[in-house]
């Protein structure tokens, strides 16, 4: 089993319900629609049930013989035609229809029963009533075709008018069908738009911590394929199997009022059915987790690889990725086909058993037309409702996977809605920094080793300081808790004399200018880079190019602010993207300046051109820099030394190297090298 590549796993567990509660949330303000969706529905559904009935009528009714000869002394329903009395088969209670057949009050024979307006015709036995008379089934057989339609017009009539009365509904439920369809559509867009904005809006809320946590891949995910697997269980299975309930209950009570024999043969198969169901589900279920659990592995490698490539690459480890994939792709391929088996299994299993069933109707009901107990459009109907009975059913093994895809998601998505977010502070302290920071005794760890250990130091206005140490002191930290993505466990970090925590962050951060080791750009033109999308004045742009120096690289390239970056800025090099923060950072005009590791990744070509922006970038500014190259440090005013978490020494460059302590070490090796 692969364990090489996290999964995303919850230890909490929510029942269904309550997911079906937080979705109904975003349901709600369209619950209106919702309704007017429904009742189309029950119009779709009261449409595709009357086919198979308008079917029986126009067999029982127009097409086969409707009448019979009663011998017995039973009279209710019946007609006289030359002192004998007749009975029509169709729409008589199947009760009673199978007490008389007891009784062999019936004939054998069914008749024809025509109008006396019509000539009658010649060669053949007929039986004269009042107002028609009766033609039997066999003499009716020996009269030419010509004549059979002369005599049995008005049944053609009222066969012609059904038809059009079938078409006229067959339009109507197509028409009505297209309005349900787009409108349910409709409501499911608008709810996965809703949806979509609030997994972006959490994101944007949530600590940097929960980003560090969690791949991106995982994270895109959440607010693409989640969402749309959502709005695939509403569109596609939930309203939907509220028609195929209305279906199926609508089927079993016309198969119960046209034969309630017939009907009970049909109760026989359906144990089976649930049954052979039921067993599906708990195991496509075990089967599908394993599936989600597999897919999860495969987007959380592809994406880390994909992300790391460059790595991959310069150390030749393509093979190892290739072996690690294949690995995990082999696990996908065996329980695909595995779940293919289900699948594979469920379906010819409901084949057989509708086979199985059609197979008793059949001989059922040609027992039952034979003597008599049922017409023939009955079990016409009968076959057709049998058809629709397991259409829902057939499609059920696409639906529940369906179902369980998007209760996996919905789950997903519904524990990021819950997650701890940073909180809201509105209603705290927005004010305007002058640039005074102290930070007060501060201890702070991730988990349970500490980083930072009692550490104190300020910083006045428009003062720059360095702060160097060997890798995983606590530098980066210090700037990580000053613009609070994390809070410190003890101690207080003041600007201006004010807790930190008493100040809006938005207020905090935006007062803040942060360049970082890794400048970032998005996939934007030059100008968007440095404005972050904001409207800042062209005047303010202007001075920004000129103080970061980045004008002169515009020069140099010929190009404009309408110079588009590429995805993470790749049609510039690391140097020029770090002459885009630094304009960046003085574009936002902050009074305080954070640099952190920005000169550490310079390539040659640019590096004289940051240096000399570094000192007009950090002027009038409170500037704390983080740094790996000490020359780096010839601007600032004082540099403090980390080390394991706790400052070891404090003073200007020259004070430090005299000491001949970890600053003094540095940068001896660095001279050297």
């Amino acid at each position: 089993m692969m364990h090489d590549v996290p999964v995303e796993k919850y230890e909490r567990k929510v029942s269904n319900t309550e997911i079906y509660k937080w979705i109904s949330k975003y349901l709600k303000p369209y619950t209106l629609h919702i309704i007017l969706n429904f009742f189309l529905l029950l119009l779709i559904t009261i449409f595709e049930l009357a086919y198979p009935y308008f079917l029986k009528i126009g067999i029982d009714r127009y097409i086969m013989p409707n009448v019979k000869e009663v011998y017995s002394d039973y009279s209710k329903g019946t007609f006289t035609a030359e002192g004998r009395k007749f009975i029509k088969i169709e729409g008589i209670s199947q009760r009673i229809v199978e007490a008389e057949v007891k009784r062999n009050a019936f004939s054998k024979e069914n008749f024809y029963l025509v109008s006396n307006k019509i000539e009658k015709p010649e060669g053949v036995k007929i039986i004269q009533g009042d107002e028609f008379y009766l033609i039997s089934q066999n003499d009716f057989s020996k009269l030419p075709v010509k004549e059979r339609f002369r005599l049995r017009m008005s049944e053609v009539r009222m066969i012609r008018t059904l038809s059009i009365i079938f078409i006229l509904i067959t339009i109507l439920n197509v028409s009505i069908t297209f309005i349900q369809a787009f409108h349910l559509q409709k409501i499911g867009q608008l709810v996965s738009l809703k949806m979509r904005e609030d997994v972006i809006s959490k994101f944007l809320r949530m600590s940097i911590s929960y980003f560090e946590k969690n791949p991106l891949g995982r994270l895109v995910t959440r607010a693409t394929n989640d969402v749309n697997a959502i709005n695939e269980m509403f569109t596609s299975v939930l309203v939907y199997l509220f028609k195929d309930f209305l279906l199926i209950i609508g089927i079993l009570g016309f198969m119960m009022k046209m034969s309630l024999r017939l009907f009970l043969i049909v109760l026989i198969i359906l144990p089976l059915i649930i049954i052979i169901t039921y067993l599906f589900r708990i195991v496509l279920r075990n089967v599908y987790r394993e599936v989600r659990r597999l897919i999860a592995l495969i987007n959380t490698f592809l994406s880390e690889t994909f992300s790391g490539i460059k790595v991959v690459q310069a150390f030749v480890q393509e093979e190892k990725m290739k072996k690690k994939f294949f690995k995990i792709n082999k696990e996908y391929f065996d329980i695909t086909i595995k779940m293919m088996l289900v699948f594979s299994t469920f379906r010819p299993l409901i084949s057989f058993v509708r086979s199985f069933g059609l197979a008793l109707l059949i001989y059922y009901g040609g027992k039952g037309i034979v003597s008599s107990i049922i017409t023939f459009g009955s079990l016409v109907a009968f076959i057709n409702y049998l058809d629709m009975l397991f259409r829902p059913i057939e499609d059920l093994s696409e639906k529940f996977n369906v179902l369980e895809s998007s209760m996996a998601a919905s789950e997903r998505i519904y524990f990021i809605m819950r997650e701890k977010e940073e909180a809201q502070e509105d209603n705290i302290k927005r004010i305007k920094f002058e640039g005074d920071i102290e930070f007060k005794n501060i201890w702070f760890a991730y988990e349970d080793e500490w980083i930072l250990k009692d550490v104190s130091f300020s910083v006045k206005k428009g003062e720059r300081i360095g702060i160097v140490g060997y890798t995983g002191s606590g530098k980066t930290t210090l700037m990580k808790l000053l613009t609070r993505f994390y809070d410190p466990q003890k101690g207080k970090i003041l600007i201006d004399g004010i807790d930190i925590k008493e100040i809006n962050r938005m207020c905090l951060r935006r007062q803040i200018g942060s360049v970082y080791q890794e400048p970032f750009l998005f996939n934007a033109t030059l100008k968007d880079n440095i404005t972050l999308f904001e409207n800042i004045p062209e005047d303010k742009i202007s001075i920004a190019l000129e103080v970061s120096n980045l004008n002169k690289v515009m020069e140099r390239k010929k190009i404009g602010l309408d110079f588009f970056v590429g995805p993470e800025g790749s049609n510039l090099s690391v140097g020029e993207k770090q002459l885009v923060t630094f304009a960046r950072a003085v574009a936002f005009d902050t009074p305080i300046l954070v640099l952190d590791e920005a000169t550490a990744n310079i390539d040659p070509e640019t590096e004289y051109l940051i240096k000399e922006a570094l000192g007009k970038v950090m002027k009038g500014r409170t500037s704390i820099i983080i740094a790996h190259r000490l020359s780096t440090l010839k601007e600032v005013q004082r540099i403090i030394v980390l080390h394991k978490g706790k400052i070891v020494e404090e003073g200007t460059q020259e004070e430090l190297i005299k000491k001949e302590g970890i600053f003094a070490y540095l940068f001896k090796l660095q001279s050297v090298g």
